[in-house]
């Protein structure tokens, strides 16, 4: 895994709305080599996947009726 500080770091740019080629930018002029940033972006894309893919904790929805299903997809 990639330096957690680097990992952290991205992801809050990231986050801001700064795009990735403006963030590589800089972390390269800082001295953060290119092989350091894209571990560090593939190590954050790796766990945003593992995150979508996370089994729902919410279960009434899948239990409900398909009428209550309905509504719940409106109400959330």
């Amino acid at each position: 895994m990639a330096n957690q500080e680097l990992i952290e770091y991205i992801q809050a740019q990231l986050e801001e709305g700064v795009k990735v080629e403006s963030i590589k930018k800089l972390l390269l002029e800082k001295g953060w080599s290119e092989k350091e940033f894209d571990e560090a972006l593939i190590d954050i894309i790796k766990l945003s996947v593992d995150q979508v893919n996370a089994p729902s904790t919410k279960t009434d929805f899948y239990s409900s009726t398909p009428s209550e299903k309905k509504d719940n997809i409106v109400e959330n």
